[in-house]
């Protein structure tokens, strides 16, 4: 489950998180169908999801929109994404699914729902199953020496479930490069290649020399990115060590003193 947002609406807090259902006959995957957002207007009482494929894949279908098993009452102008219904009065504290279904002739729908936790200001409960996963490679060492190739410690194997999504790369660890006016580059790989889009997550750290005594700098790094493009299911994320390309090689170490490094990785729109 991922947090989507959270609204105050008309005296209550929604937390809200996706859980997709995609159905059309008996083994098919539909993806096209997505609720990726929802807006509560407290003023109005509406409810607002956005996202693709309201209308189905001609667009030529009319949606229903359910909530905690009972059909909302669509208004407003509807479209392949964004669909707007009027939520019922004294709604009551709880956890509900909204349910966006799309009838295709006799096919089975295609379906797509969203969790709504509600609850009063001061009364959501923190218990309830609202935290983020993050996958996680992580440890107290080894210190890494290579200076160019992958780095055997620092990988994380990754389940992603949505092909059209990205995968976020948050790398902690501690970094040095030493030499006379040299650089290392660390890079971010995916099943032994580079990311590919929008290009390839490098970070490069270089060492000056001014005349004095070398830098013998260790510095704890913290760097982020996505990379988009890659398909569904299991991906090999692996932090790699080289030179910057066109600079002097240094002397590359990743990890110091069994300082804590961390590699995580989350699926991202």
């Amino acid at each position: 489950m991922r947090i989507i947002s959270t609204a105050v609406a008309f005296g209550v807090m929604i937390l809200i998180s996706s859980s997709l259902l995609y159905a059309e006959g008996p083994g098919k995957n539909v993806q096209n169908l997505a609720i990726l957002r929802v807006e509560v207007d407290a003023a109005t009482m509406t409810l607002t999801a956005f996202g693709q494929g309201f209308l189905g894949p001609n667009g030529r279908h009319r949606p229903a929109m359910f909530l905690g098993g009972s059909p909302l009452t669509l208004t407003g102008e509807i479209s392949q994404t964004r669909i707007e219904a009027q939520l019922p009065d004294g709604l009551a504290a709880g956890a509900y699914r909204l349910v966006v279904a799309v009838f295709a002739g006799g096919r089975a729908p295609r379906l797509d729902s969203m969790d709504l936790i509600i609850g009063n200001d001061s009364k959501v409960d923190p218990t309830q199953p609202l935290v983020r996963k993050i996958a996680r490679a992580h440890g107290v060492g080894p210190m890494e020496l290579a200076d160019v190739g992958p780095l055997n410690s620092r990988i994380l194997v990754f389940e992603k479930k949505n092909p059209d999504t990205g995968i976020r790369v948050s790398y902690v660890d501690n970094l040095r490069t030493f030499g006379v006016a040299a650089s290392c580059r660390w890079e971010i790989y995916f099943n032994g290649l580079p990311c590919s889009n929008p290009g390839p997550l490098v970070f490069d750290q270089y060492s000056g020399h001014n005349g004095g005594p070398l830098d013998n700098d260790h510095r704890s790094s913290t760097n982020f990115g996505t990379c988009f493009g890659l398909t569904e299911g299991t991906h090999v994320i692996q932090v790699r060590v080289g030179p910057t390309p066109g600079e002097v090689q240094g002397d590359c170490f990743t990890g110091w003193k069994n300082q804590y490094w961390a590699l995580e990785a989350e699926e991202v729109y």
